[in-house]
């Protein structure tokens, strides 16, 4: 080896050394803290980050974990920078442990109580698809199943009212026979709590089939629960298992979604769709807690008035 090479690296060696001693010493001064304030959530957190720093990614976590829930609820100002700061902890040490789903909904959920720029760039390395200004989006692409992965966020959409908020999403769906599907999910978020659900789907045989959302409106708002519908359109196309001919397919559908800040309920009402399970279509309107169907060719109601709130159970 070179003089220069051997230098080099001994230097190196030195660094990595000193920074690792660097990063003992601070775990030790942090679990001595920790040790005379047990109660202190913000020690605890600190000691959390310190342990990232070190390696040591499973206390890390542990003690991540139990402080970001010891933080009391609801959150005050230095509530909510606390919970984010700790939050992305729990995200470095679960990504330290090579759990990309579970790094990507802490560092969701520190987004949510805590803007920052450090966190949106750690969650953008982790999930490179995840779409400016929706971060929650990237969670969207961890909820395939087996035989079917989460090909491409397609189209984001939002309403925000009360501390709460639905984020709803298009992606493309690619399954292991080879065909297509496009599903919508809801991100459904209040303070840290984020929670995923497929609200729609539909599948055909077009890899260039896309599902677009229309603007969403808000139908309730209230300190306990938000609620909100949104039009989804979709077109591909197949040859229905004949290989005499490719035909134009389309899916539309007006979606219910409702949160009430633990649990999301939905229903996906198809107002017209032709593909290879045959045609039907339904004329339906909002209004206030009801939904009017005037009228029905193949779709899941008859005409009536339906109450919002009977569809989500």
């Amino acid at each position: 080896m070179r003089l220069a090479t051997l230098a080099s690296s001994l230097g190196l060696a030195l660094f990595v050394s000193h920074a690792h001693a660097q990063d003992a010493d601070a775990v030790a001064r942090l679990r001595a803290r920790v040790a005379a304030a047990p109660s202190d959530v913000s020690l605890q957190c600190q000691l959390s980050f310190a342990l990232v720093g070190a390696s040591q990614h499973e206390e890390a976590l542990t003690i991540a974990t139990r402080a970001a829930a010891a933080i009391p609820r609801p959150l005050t100002q230095p509530g909510h920078r606390l919970l984010g700061a700790c939050l992305y902890n729990l995200g470095r040490a679960e990504e330290g442990l090579a759990h990309r789903r579970e790094a990507a909904t802490a560092y969701v959920r520190s987004l949510a109580v805590r803007d920052n720029p450090a966190v949106r760039d750690r969650l953008r390395a982790l999930v490179p698809e995840t779409p400016e200004h929706f971060e929650a989006a990237a969670l969207v692409m961890f909820e395939g199943t087996e035989g079917a992965s989460i090909y491409a966020i397609q189209d984001t959409a939002a309403v925000r009212a009360n501390g709460q908020s639905l984020m709803f999403v298009s992606a493309q769906i690619s399954y292991a026979g080879g065909y297509t599907g496009l599903a919508a999910f809801v991100v459904a978020q209040h303070e840290d709590i984020a929670i995923v659900a497929r609200v729609d789907e539909w599948s055909q045989e077009d890899n260039g089939a896309r599902m677009t959302l229309a603007e969403p409106r808000t139908l309730e708002a209230s300190a306990g629960s938000l609620r909100a519908a949104f039009e989804v359109s979709a077109s591909g196309g197949g040859a229905c298992g004949r290989m005499d001919g490719f035909m134009d397919f389309e899916h539309h559908a007006t979606v219910l979604v409702s949160f009430d800040g633990a649990q999301v309920r939905s229903r996906a009402l198809v107002t017209r769709e032709s593909d290879c399970g045959g045609h039907s279509s339904m004329s339906l309107q909002v209004e206030d807690g009801d939904v009017i169907v005037r009228r029905a060719r193949g779709g899941a109601l008859r005409l009536g008035t339906y109450p919002i709130s009977e569809l989500l159970r």
